[in-house]
């Protein structure tokens, strides 16, 4: 079940077709707060960000760290992204593993996990969530961000991307193509 608020904003953009609402959001400068930068720093994990754009959503990427024994050699990496239109946020963590089979197509193994990969990870984003469900941000999953918006179609220049839209989509992109590019 959704959020009410994330609901009303969805409802107030995307269906009464709110395109003023939408653009202000969008057009806002977005920064992450000091104590959730202070967190990140504590558990000794680096940040980077995106350009803050007028964008639906902002990134930031925060590095994690690495580990090798003898040749094996694993990075660790999360995506933290902020929606602009209402407070919600995802964090998905990355790892990649050199691939140093001789006869190796790909040079590495990636994968994405909605959860901690790492116990150092998962002691970081307890306090993380806890931070920032204590200043209103509503935590998207990987299986919240598939729901499908009823009432919203989305017609993209891929064909891909064209038909349905999911919560993280319309949460995070420019559904409406309102945006300069």
């Amino acid at each position: 079940m959704l959020d009410k608020y994330i609901t009303d904003i969805l409802d107030e953009i995307y269906v009464k077709n709110n395109i003023e609402l939408y653009l202000d959001k969008c057009s806002q400068n977005f920064e992450i707060d000091p104590n959730s930068i202070g967190i990140i720093e504590k558990h000794k994990f680096s940040l980077e960000s995106s350009t803050n754009n007028i964008w639906p959503s902002r990134s930031f990427y925060i590095k994690f760290g690495e580990f090798k024994k003898d040749r094996f050699k694993v990075l660790y990496s999360g995506q933290l992204l902020f929606s602009k239109l209402v407070k919600a946020y995802s964090l998905d963590f990355f790892y990649e593993v050199d691939n140093i089979d001789p006869d190796a197509y790909s040079p590495s193994f990636t994968n994405i996990e909605d959860e901690p990969l790492t116990i150092k990870q998962a002691y970081f984003f307890d306090e993380f969530k806890e931070n920032l469900q204590r200043l209103g941000f509503n935590r998207i999953t990987a299986k919240e961000k598939k729901i499908v918006i009823r009432n919203i179609n989305y017609k993209s220049p891929n064909d891909l991307y064209s038909g349905q839209v999911d919560l993280w989509t319309a949460l995070t992109h420019d559904v409406l193509d309102k945006t300069p590019d």
